[in-house]
């Protein structure tokens, strides 16, 4: 659960100042290899889990989902997870932070595990890169019957509930490396968590990496847990690369290994796995601003423009020339806007906004671009048709 609600910040995290429409994306995932489940036991394994991210605006965005997978000799887990991840400008550099989860699950076992977990932060952002600092509340329960509990957090009594909570700070940074590309980039980060409750200390350090190279997008994490008490000390880290069949469907591979769960008792685990994600929807786009004054696009050439009243200067960037500054010109009514000559296909871009700022257009279909921002699309099936 921990390397999957990893995952799910990795997708949801945004960034950018202007929103874009509300978009709603359903995502299915269906995998099969090996696992460790909460109580130790590694066995193959097949998972599927359906899930929808809507995308609220550049800084927001919320997930919604469920999982269920099946190991051998019929045991079983399923569950519901739900993250958010939000920001809001303060001053400045400076932004209001505020990352969630929550996830229950039930197994063949007579284990039912609930855990939460909320990190309001600050942020303060210099181009490419930004620091955070906050604080992590996070709770967990189980609660165990039957007479088969695997050791889970020891001797317990059938139908025993165990509840813990965790309040300690939270801080790190992560940065953008090489030109701004949803195709060619890569991001690092670094992020420590102190887990701090009446029965336990200890703290999580991380760093990870995540690289976009074409339809290939690869990312990993490594950390180590430390704490005087020994039992609790470990390492942990993964893998996963995600390989783009065509824009509603990828190919996963993930490998790797998690520490168990101090508030529920989880065990440590391992697993491998491969499998296919499916995307469906994330909506549409509508029409850009129009530049008043500024004669319609001629037959041949697509227009891209974004709202900007605010700017002294512009710049487009896309993967249609490997993401090279492309200058805009400023309309009276405050739309900038560039005209280009593009082949039929598909294209990210973004308008870089006084040499500092990213944004898209409200009106723009956006994505993920992989590294905590926003790229929005066109498409161009005609060559004699505008955007």
């Amino acid at each position: 659960m921990r390397a999957r609600l990893t995952l799910l910040f990795a997708m949801l995290t945004a960034g950018g100042v202007r929103p874009v429409h509300t978009q709603t994306t359903g995502v299915v995932s269906m995998v099969g290899g090996s696992a460790t489940d909460a109580r130790g036991v590694r066995s193959n394994s097949a998972t599927v889990a359906p899930g929808i991210r809507v995308v609220t605006g550049a800084r927001s965005a919320w997930w919604l989902g469920a999982s269920g997978t099946v190991y051998e000799e019929n045991a079983w887990s399923a569950g519901l997870n739900t993250a958010l991840s939000a920001r809001a400008s303060l001053a400045g550099p400076l932004s209001l932070a505020l990352d969630g989860t929550a996830s229950a699950s039930g197994t063949s076992y007579d284990a039912t595990f609930l855990a939460a977990d909320a990190t309001p932060a600050v942020e303060a952002n210099w181009r490419a890169l930004t620091v955070f600092g906050g604080v992590r509340a996070s709770v967990g329960s189980v609660s165990i019957g039957g007479e088969d509990r695997g050791g889970l957090l020891g001797p317990l009594q059938p139908l025993e509930t165990v509840k813990r909570s965790s309040v300690g700070p939270s801080f790190g940074a992560r940065a953008i490396v090489g030109p701004f590309s949803a195709r060619r980039n890569a991001s690092f980060w670094m992020r420590v968590d102190e887990l701090r409750s009446d029965a336990v200390r200890a703290t999580d350090q991380a760093v990870g990496a995540t690289a976009t190279m074409g339809p290939v997008m690869l990312s990993g994490t490594m950390g180590r847990r430390r704490s005087a008490d020994e039992a609790l000390r470990d390492e942990f880290g993964h893998v996963v690369a995600l390989v783009a069949v065509n824009p509603a469907v990828a190919l996963q591979f993930a490998a790797g290994s998690y520490v168990g769960d101090v508030l529920t008792g989880s065990a440590r685990g391992r697993f491998v796995s491969a499998g296919v994600r499916m995307t469906v929807g994330g909506g549409g786009e509508r029409p850009l601003p129009r530049p008043a004054g500024v004669s319609a696009a001629p037959p041949g050439v697509t227009r891209l423009s974004i709202k900007a009243g605010d700017a002294e200067r512009v710049d487009v960037y896309g993967d249609w020339n490997s993401w090279q500054a492309q200058a805009a010109q400023r309309a009276a009514n405050g739309v900038w806007y560039v005209d280009l000559q593009l082949s039929p296909g598909e294209y990210r871009y973004a308008f870089r906004i006084n040499g500092s700022e990213w944004r898209v257009p409200r009106e723009a279909a956006a994505v993920d671009d992989g590294f905590g921002g926003k790229s929005a699309y066109v498409s161009v099936r005609n060559p004699a048709r505008t955007q």
